[in-house]
């Protein structure tokens, strides 16, 4: 290409560009008067047009929330209900007119669970999920309530069929949660499940198979429920258990229930498995693992005559914890769970006052332990387990310096300054700083007043003022030491309360002597204590 054929080229292309650009300008000037209407628009008020159209967004995705809410959730789990109570009085009605025999009840009973599951295939391949899961559930029950109505009101099957057809909508049941991935399916299914040796008619149930049945049940449905994930379920099932045995216990106690804590024990194991390995339902094997825990304990408790088991059970939480890799939550639940059960081994196997000194010494151990995990929960259990060991002590005050019970209140003030040293009350909010500061107090109190009645009998009431006087001015000395408000206020409280039992108590009963006497230290204690606010005041 030639110099010139360039220049050419050059020159067309500056013309196209002169007139794109007059064409730019042109259609620029037409559109600068709306842009310069649109500038002038105040921001606030543009805000104000737009919040309104923000505003019915807003709303309007939230009355479709509660729609849907309404429409898909809680319609159809109120209307199967109200559908199933009408089946129930329409075949009453029709009963009642001579329409329908029995023959009639149970066919029409399982054609109706029939129309019902096939409806709840429908609803699910149109992806109305909650819908079907709701009548696929409810048609298991229709199952369940029809061979009932057969086997023990009209008595259409013998026991074997109507087992037989029972374990065949249990497992149909299964199949269904398994297939639709439906935890409520699998609800109505487990507790039809559990219910069917209830649904039988038999002259004597036998022990053995209906446990191992049970056990069955539990275990299949666990492992269902841990497989995808089903809280509910799991919880469920695990708690049906204890309530299934319950039942049986009631109605035919044997000497042989101990095959039942067997069986309850061996779902605490899977229970106990569950809770160390399986990581996605964390919260609920947590505490089914605690709540079994405690059940399975009274289970060993009511059916064998020895409570050892107990002993055993406990330690072994202790092994797991010293030979097991585990994290430090994962061993506050077993002490929890050991504590717990030694627990009901102590309330077991001692009384009142024994029982009160065991449960302090139990729930100190706890609380330091709780703060060498780091676990609030542990911290509360032997909070828990320390109080009852208090009220356990302080309804059997001691009589002599050389008893269980001086012992017991010994040590509850031994550990009283213990947990109080530990626990750091100044440090929390007023309110539970005042509550234990004052507990502490009246219990020191009546520690010292115990052992003034037991070492001087003879000079009880002059001697019970002169410790509380005494008590009174070791509470205000310390707390000025230690610049805690609460022991000085209670300290000043006391100080009052001594001097109205001494006028009031004290002096138509003792000699003028004596009178002189308590006079003279109480004035003396109360003038020293004064001194102390001034010289506080003055630093």
């Amino acid at each position: 290409m030639s110099n010139n054929e360039r220049i050419e080229q050059l020159e067309e292309r500056v013309l196209k560009l002169e007139e794109e650009l007059k064409y730019l300008k042109n259609s620029s000037s037409i559109t600068s008067k709306p842009q310069e209407t649109l500038a002038v628009i105040p921001t606030s008020e543009r805000e104000s047009e737009l919040e309104p159209k923000l505003e019915s967004k807003v709303s309007t995705k939230n009355e479709k929330d509660l729609e849907k809410v309404i429409g898909q959730i809680w319609l159809p789990r109120i209307f199967i209900f109200v559908l199933l109570l009408g089946v129930v009085w329409g075949f009453k009605a029709g009963t009642d007119l001579g329409i329908i025999n029995e023959f009639v009840r149970i066919v029409a009973g399982y054609l109706t669970s029939m129309f019902v599951l096939f409806i709840g295939f429908k609803q699910v391949k149109k992806h109305h999920i909650v819908l079907g899961n709701i009548l696929i559930g409810g048609s298991i029950a229709v199952l369940f309530v029809t061979t009932f109505a057969a086997h023990i009101l009209y008595s259409f099957f013998s026991l074997a069929v109507a087992s037989l057809i029972h374990i065949v909508i249990v497992v149909l049941g299964y199949w269904l949660t398994t297939f639709f991935r439906s935890q409520s399916i699998g609800i109505v299914s487990s507790i039809g499940a559990f219910l069917v040796p209830f649904l039988l008619q038999s002259e004597q149930g036998n022990l053995f198979v209906f446990g191992l049945y049970e056990l069955v049940i539990s275990l299949s449905f666990i492992a269902l429920a841990l497989a995808h994930h089903y809280k509910y379920l799991y919880v469920t099932v695990s708690y049906a258990l204890h309530v299934s045995f319950f039942m049986f216990a009631l109605i035919q106690w044997t000497t042989e229930l101990h095959f039942l804590a067997i069986l309850v024990l061996v779902q605490h194991i899977i229970l106990l498995l569950a809770f160390l390995y399986h990581k996605k339902l964390k919260t609920q094997t947590t505490w089914m693992f605690l709540t079994s825990s405690v059940l399975t304990s009274f289970w060993m408790l009511i059916t064998f005559s020895y409570s050892f088991w107990l002993i055993i059970l406990a330690l072994s939480y202790v092994i797991l914890i010293i030979f097991l890799k585990m994290s430090r939550p994962d061993r506050s639940v077993l002490l929890t769970s050991s504590a717990l059960t030694f627990l009901l081994y102590l309330f077991y196997t001692f009384d009142q006052a024994t029982l009160g000194l065991f449960l302090l010494i139990e729930g100190t151990l706890f609380i330091y332990l709780s703060y060498q995990l780091q676990s609030m929960m542990q911290r509360w259990v032997g909070f828990g387990i320390y109080l009852i060991g208090v009220l356990s002590i302080l309804v059997h005050p001691f009589n002599h310096m050389f008893s269980i019970e001086t012992l017991a209140w010994s040590s509850l003030i031994a550990t009283l300054i213990v947990l109080y040293q530990m626990n750091d009350f100044t440090k929390v909010k007023n309110e539970i700083q005042l509550i234990a500061m004052v507990f502490i107090n009246l219990i020191g109190l009546a520690y010292v007043s115990q052992l003034v009645r037991v070492l001087i009998p003879s000079q009880e009431t002059m001697m019970l003022t002169v410790t509380w006087i005494v008590y009174a001015a070791v509470n205000i000395i310390y707390g000025h030491v230690r610049n805690i408000k609460m022991f000085r206020l209670f300290g000043m409280f006391l100080i009052f309360f001594t001097l109205l039992k001494l006028i009031i108590v004290d002096l138509p009963t003792v000699s003028l002597v004596v009178r002189a006497s308590l006079f003279l230290i109480l004035g003396c204690i109360g003038l020293a204590v004064s001194r102390l606010f001034y010289k506080k005041e003055q630093e």
